[in-house]
């Protein structure tokens, strides 16, 4: 018995009488006597053409959990403790009786005492776990029955394992760490997708072929949050990247999935919580020529822009030269819903805005239209300033109509007074209404003054020729001509045939030419359109004039008041207040643009 316990690793061929006690799982194994005794040589089922392994490894204090575990039994031999070298083989099955090999390993183990400590499985075996059968062969006999493999204390713990990982203040409930490569690598072959925990790239990165990259899914919460805790810097939280050159391709998509959503609801939103003039919600850029910010709707608003201050813009734009503010108190002398600045000089055709209607059809659409919806006497439909022109019209028609370059149509109340253009007197030498050819009138016209000009017929070049307008109380016409008398000293003068329906209430004036005609007179007024001359000398030339007041319908239905109070603000102003050596703040005209100006003080 001395001599066996003494044996060496070369001599050791049989066992025969052994009992064997796992101290693993308390239970003591015996040797069955009748197993075949030869040397120790197992082929392993899953590894063709690989022998067992020859060198069994020991304990190793710096061994880690997940990759290996020790076992230790007891060995009897012929009723006594075992001692010396023995040749050993373990077998990891998946059932106690038959099954399949999962894995083997083998060599010299040295029993002292009966005891022996080894760590079997050093390498990687599958431990889903389902149950695992440990089988024992010593000296080429096999013990009966195999082992269940039982936890180990570490594991313990991995059944009270919780996910989501939970980092609590000092320490990380999990933690998996490595200084170079991959601190873990998870891999499904089947639909091409691998993920990497701690990896050289990111903290966490995704990958897949045809699929969700990384997927994040929440019942009540966020499904996924990207978090930046640095205060200073550019990288953003998340950031998304498609190298993509097929139309409709996107980088980052949202999508709001129910078909009636809910109000304000949006499939992306951009928050920004700077109280500052510099933070943005939204932007969009583009690095070609398409659009930085592009938006669609069925019915709705493709872009709705929507801010809570009064002194705020709705949108502002700019590109070189040009800025164009919305929904901004951009002048500082009142709120201006489209503010643009256009400095472009290059070209006598630029615009600060220009709209373009290609109408078609009878509607007279407009390219621009202005409407101010204020109170009664107050509000601006369309304003033009300009260093040269305020406001310009044009009408370019092709046709036989008529066209108007610009066209005012004013209404009011009772007893107010409209005008459909007003032009206010300039300072300096100027006019408040210049007509370059003929000008038409087709109802009164009042005038403080009123005369011809011309250039002068004997200096046309240097000098003008004015002569007044001949005024009266009445709205009068006036008729005149010359005529030779007879040898009766009489002539017959006939007057145009509209004479006595245009006119009434004649007046006749006659002048002698060549010599006095004291007897001269008009024998007959004018009846049937004739009147007649007498008691001049035969053969002499009579100067003739008649007038007559209008009594045609529109006269009569206009006729000119001769004198009128004055009404409302006109009570004392003067049409011309310097010709009565009084301040020009005393006009008429005057008190109207005061009044417009001081409007916006009331």
């Amino acid at each position: 018995m001395k001599a066996l316990r003494n044996r060496s690793a070369a001599a050791v061929a049989a066992c025969a009488g052994c009992v064997f006690i796992g101290l693993a799982s308390a239970q003591q194994e015996s040797l069955d006597p009748s197993l075949a005794t030869s040397g120790v040589t197992v082929q392993s089922p899953d590894r063709a053409n690989r022998d067992d392994r020859t060198d069994l490894p020991t304990a190793a204090p710096q061994a880690r959990v997940a990759q290996q575990f020790t076992y230790q039994a007891r060995l009897r031999e012929a009723g006594l403790p075992a001692h010396g070298s023995y040749n050993m083989v373990f077998r990891l099955y998946d059932a106690s009786a038959g099954g399949t090999l999962i894995t083997s390993t083998g060599g010299i183990v040295a029993v002292n005492n009966g005891i022996f400590t080894v760590k079997p499985f050093w390498g990687t075996p599958d431990y889903p776990g389902q149950d695992r059968y440990l089988e024992v062969q010593v000296n080429g006999s096999i013990l009966s029955p195999r082992h269940l493999i039982t936890p180990a204390p570490y594991a313990f713990t991995a059944d009270r394992l919780e996910w989501p990982v939970i980092e609590t203040s000092d320490d990380y409930f999990f933690h998996l760490s490595r200084t170079s490569g991959d601190a873990a690598f998870f891999e499904t072959e089947a639909d091409g997708n691998w993920a990497f925990l701690g990896s050289i790239y990111a903290g966490l990165e995704g990958r897949t072929v045809d699929e969700t990259g990384v997927l994040g899914q929440a019942e009540d919460g966020i499904g996924v949050h990207a978090r930046r805790t640095t205060t200073t810097g550019t990288n953003p939280a998340l950031y998304a990247e498609s190298p993509s050159t097929s139309s409709y391709a996107n980088a980052i998509v949202g999508e709001m999935t129910a078909a009636s959503g809910g109000g304000f609801s949006c499939a992306m939103r951009g928050i920004s919580n700077g109280a500052g003039s510099g933070g943005i919600g939204v932007w969009g850029s583009h690095a070609g020529s398409g659009y930085g910010v592009y938006g669609t709707t069925e019915s709705g608003w493709a872009v709705r822009a929507q801010n809570g201050s009064n002194d705020a813009s709705l949108f502002y734009g700019s590109q070189p030269d040009t800025t164009i503010d919305v929904g901004k108190h951009a002048s500082g002398n009142g709120d201006d819903g489209l503010w643009i600045a256009e400095s472009q000089t290059s070209s006598t055709d630029s615009a600060a805005i220009r709209a373009i209607h290609a109408a078609v059809g009878n509607d007279d659409a407009k390219a621009v239209w202005g409407i101010n919806d204020d109170a009664d006497y107050f509000g601006v439909g369309v304003q033009g300033d300009g260093g040269w022109v305020g406001v310009r019209g044009y009408a370019l028609g092709t046709g036989s109509n008529s066209y108007y370059g610009v066209r005012g149509d004013a209404g009011a109340g009772a007893g107010g007074v409209c005008y459909s253009i007003y032009g206010g007197a300039p300072t300096g030498t100027g006019y408040s209404g210049y007509f370059a050819g003929s000008v038409n009138v087709t109802g009164a016209l009042s005038k403080g003054a009123g005369s011809f000009k011309i250039d002068h017929p004997l200096d046309p070049y240097n000098k003008f020729l004015y002569h007044s307008f001949v005024e009266s109380p009445d709205m009068k016409n006036i008729y005149d001509g010359t005529a030779l008398l007879n040898a009766q000293g009489m002539a017959r003068i006939e007057m145009p045939d509209y004479f006595e329906a245009l006119n009434t209430q004649f007046r006749y004036q006659l002048t002698a030419i060549g010599a006095p005609m004291p007897n001269l007179y008009v024998a007959s007024e004018i009846q049937n359109g004739v009147f007649v001359v007498a008691g001049g000398v035969p053969g002499a030339k009579v100067s003739w004039q008649v007038t007559g007041v209008r009594q045609d319908a529109y006269a009569n239905e206009n006729r000119i008041p001769i004198e009128q109070w004055k009404q409302g603000r006109e009570v004392g102003k003067l049409l011309h207040p310097t010709a009565f050596g009084r301040s020009a703040n005393e006009g008429i005209d005057k008190s109207r643009e005061l009044e417009e100006a001081n409007k916006g003080n009331r």
